[in-house]
């Protein structure tokens, strides 16, 4: 058995792959994601999905409000400012040591082939991993009345690999370069928050597919789980340069301890 779909995604001979590598890139630069459908073999997709039931129950679930901007409010400011605009999030999450050494996330995260494959897409010379031994690898569980609230990212990509779809709701929207480096948008955020958008775009995410994402300048959100059937996400812990790793505040706040 293959972890991966080698038929569709030849990606440990990236040589059968220059024309569709060419494509992918270019998708990524200009959309800001990339979904790969039917990235993963079925068996392995069919591990994780037992996995991630198994360790259910050791899910570390919290409630955290803030703004899109993942950053301390302005009491300066007006209070509709985006800026002190409050949403809350509520999701757990199976931290990367909860995850059996054998466990088919830990291969997925150990495989060569995946890093310079991401590595080619989002066109960086070398995948790092992330020191970090909750957030290297972690699963994000949402459950009846989970929300992910809009938001951008503090890291340049994310790697995700969704492996069971809520019943109901559980929906990725995002909005491709609300911000850039010099122009935090916080007129266009506020309105997006206040009033919607109709450049919102909801993104299929199957099981079994891998998704790149630049989160980074690009506000999204997972919509409220509806229904019974619980949402999990495959979180891979890569970076583009060495030695990075969280805070402790954020390694509080999302596993509940800091080691």
């Amino acid at each position: 058995m293959e972890i991966f779909n080698s038929q569709q995604y030849p990606v440990h001979d990236l040589t059968k792959m220059y024309g569709q590598l060419d494509t992918l890139k270019k998708q990524y630069d200009d959309d800001g994601v990339v979904v790969l459908k039917d990235f993963l073999g079925s068996e392995y997709l069919e591990s994780l999905i037992n996995e991630s039931r198994a360790l259910a129950n050791q899910a570390y679930f919290n409630t955290v409000s803030g703004n899109p901007y993942l950053c301390e409010s302005d009491p300066n400011l007006p209070g509709d400012h985006a800026l002190n605009h409050k949403e809350s999030t509520t999701l757990g999450v199976i931290a990367g040591d909860q995850l059996p050494e054998s466990s088919v996330s830990r291969q997925i995260y150990r495989s060569q082939a995946l890093r310079d494959f991401v590595a080619s897409i989002i066109g960086i010379p070398k995948i790092f991993d992330y020191q970090c031994k909750l957030g290297f690898i972690n699963i994000a569980r949402m459950v009846k009345d989970n929300y992910l609230r809009w938001h951008f990212d503090l890291s340049d990509f994310v790697v995700s690999i969704p492996i069971q779809s809520a019943s109901k709701g559980g929906v990725y929207q995002y909005i491709h370069n609300l911000k850039s480096d010099n122009d935090p948008n916080y007129d266009g955020v506020s309105k997006v928050l206040t009033h919607g958008s109709p450049q919102i775009k909801s993104l299929q995410t199957p099981p079994g597919s891998l998704i790149l994402f630049q989160g980074k300048h690009t506000m999204h959100r997972v919509t409220k789980v509806e229904g019974d059937v619980d949402r999990y996400v495959l979180l891979l812990g890569f970076a583009s340069k060495d030695h990075v790793k969280g805070s402790d505040y954020l390694r509080q706040i999302r596993y509940g301890r800091t080691k």
